[in-house]
């Protein structure tokens, strides 16, 4: 964590502790499940129905990024007296 927040330059921001069950709620309660019925239990799930949600439209104002210096050395300039191979053969 630590060095992504250094690379990142972001600020620290807690998923929470229940973060991966809800990546993938199939897999978590298939695992509870299991455990469940190696307890000697009988398990039996359903889904709920989803209520339909009216979808909310956000305004997010465009930003535009920073522009990327490039990495490494820089290039090595033409010597002084040539700058145009056309010129060098006056």
């Amino acid at each position: 964590m630590a060095y992504s927040i250094l690379k990142t330059k972001e600020p620290y921001r807690e998923l929470g502790g229940d973060y991966f069950d809800k990546l993938n709620p199939e897999r978590t309660a298939h695992r509870l499940m299991v455990r469940i019925e190696k307890l000697g239990f009988e398990v039996e799930i359903k889904r709920r129905p989803v209520p339909a949600v009216a979808p909310v439209v956000v305004d997010v104002p465009v930003v535009e990024e920073p522009v990327k210096k490039k990495r490494g050395r820089p290039r090595k300039a033409p010597p002084l007296g040539i700058l145009n191979p056309e010129e060098s053969t006056r």
